[in-house]
């Protein structure tokens, strides 16, 4: 049986996607490209720990399997000192821990969440995340509607 010009197409096109999707995978540094294509890892901001006030260029990190994003408030004698962000198991996110940093000892506490880039800084504009999501949304929709 011969295949129609037509569903050539729509396999050729298919599989385009399909290597689009697994090439961007692995810029985004996802080690199993078909978990990362199909979206099985959270997408998470990375900040290292650091002074609450100092700014952070925060950088998209992919979650190891089974981790959650999280961010961090480090506090000293009940104020708050230090901040972090990036991934961690759901069972690290209800245990405080005691945090040295410069010589001074910091009780550090957990706010997880399993959504793409749900642990965004107050000081990550709404605009700074539509410039990153807008491209991707635009070429999924482009591909979707070449496809048919």
């Amino acid at each position: 049986m011969k295949k129609s010009n037509n569903s050539k197409k729509i396999i050729f096109k298919r599989r385009l996607l399909c290597c689009s999707i697994l090439l961007v995978s692995k810029l985004l540094g996802c080690s199993n490209s078909l978990k990362c294509a199909f979206c099985e890892n959270l997408l998470c901001l990375y900040c290292p720990l650091q002074m609450k006030n100092k700014f952070c260029r925060t950088v998209h990190s992919m979650c190891p399997p089974e981790e959650l994003c999280f961010r961090a408030k480090g506090y000293y004698a009940g104020d708050l000192g230090l901040t972090a962000s990036g991934c961690m198991t759901k069972q690290q996110c209800t245990m405080k821990h005691l945090v040295s940093y410069k010589g001074t000892n910091f009780t550090m506490t957990y706010t997880c969440c399993n959504w793409n880039f749900c642990n965004l800084a107050p000081s990550f504009s709404f605009f700074s995340s539509a410039l990153l999501v807008a491209p991707l949304a635009a070429t999924a929709f482009l591909l979707t509607r070449w496809m048919y």
